[in-house]
């Protein structure tokens, strides 16, 4: 299906370990040996076609439209199960273009019960929270637009509400995550973005100011886009990232070095990259064995 920008945040392109089972990727919980459905990478299969996925989103969808998550992950302080607003902003973005695509009502009832998740759990004062209190996550925030723009642009008069008031915080916000060399990954800390998320960053300010024409979006766009084409600027970044990450003891039980080991052995086990058969290009074309 047609999206917004080509890179999506799940295991598939962030090339995290996953598998699957029953034609559903599982997502390998860090720092463990356990692989759950993750509402992002399912609903990121299901905007590149994947029937599977969107019979999942279809069957999985909660009483009150939360997809809940029934593990924590360890960089947040929150508990299971919880539903984010990444998550349901995908789901929603992929349930609307299947109604589209199939003409089948099931689909957009499902999104708008996703949208109403959404604003129970997720969205608060003109934010969307990518987790359970932590509203600021750039890339999160502006893929959950992209699901609440998508259901508004059907005639929901909820969404256009909730998606005006969105909008109006991201732009009001927006230069806040600029470093003045990289952009934020959140507003919680001066963090830089890694260059994973920073280039979805630069994509998606071009895709947001395409169906908004918001010229500040244009104008981050292109200064975030020249940070990425400097050499200096990407140096600097890895060096404040590290920097942080020196904030810990290099040899105690939770310190730099045993963080660095941990994350390279749960990394190493069980991972599967792009090669996976049933991944589809990044046109967008299904793989002949889906």
């Amino acid at each position: 299906m047609d999206y917004y920008i080509q890179t999506l945040p799940d295991d598939i392109c962030k090339n995290s370990p996953y598998k699957r089972e029953n034609g559903i990727v599982l997502t390998k919980i860090p720092y463990t040996q356990d692989f759950k459905p993750h509402t992002t990478t399912i609903a990121s299969e299901a905007l590149r076609g994947d029937k599977t996925s969107l019979r999942w989103l279809v069957e999985n969808i909660g009483v009150d439209g939360g997809y809940y998550h029934d593990f924590t992950l360890p960089f947040h302080d929150f508990k299971a199960p919880w539903v984010g607003g990444l998550a349901q902003g995908l789901a929603i973005s992929a349930l609307v273009r299947a109604s589209e695509h199939c003409k089948n009502p099931i689909y957009l009832e499902v999104a708008e019960k996703a949208f109403e998740g959404l604003k129970k759990h997720c969205y608060k004062s003109g934010w969307i929270y990518e987790y359970p209190g932590v509203k600021s996550i750039l890339n999160g925030f502006i893929y959950a637009l992209f699901g609440v723009l998508d259901l508004s642009n059907t005639g929901h008069k909820g969404a256009k509400r909730l998606y005006n008031r969105s909008f109006s915080t991201f732009i009001e916000n927006l230069p806040s995550y600029d470093l003045g060399y990289w952009s934020r990954y959140s507003l919680m800390n001066d963090t830089p973005a890694t260059k994973f998320y920073h280039q979805i960053h630069v994509d998606q300010l071009f895709a947001l100011y395409r169906v908004s024409g918001h010229p500040m979006l244009m104008d981050y766009h292109f200064k975030f886009k020249e940070y990425m084409s400097r050499r200096f600027c990407y140096a600097k970044s890895k060096l404040v990232r590290l920097w942080g990450y020196m904030d810990t003891p290099l040899f105690t039980e939770d310190g730099l070095l045993k963080k660095y080991n941990k994350r390279r052995k749960w990394l190493k086990t069980n991972n599967v990259v792009s090669e996976d058969p049933h991944f589809m290009s990044k046109k967008g074309v299904p793989n002949e064995n889906k």
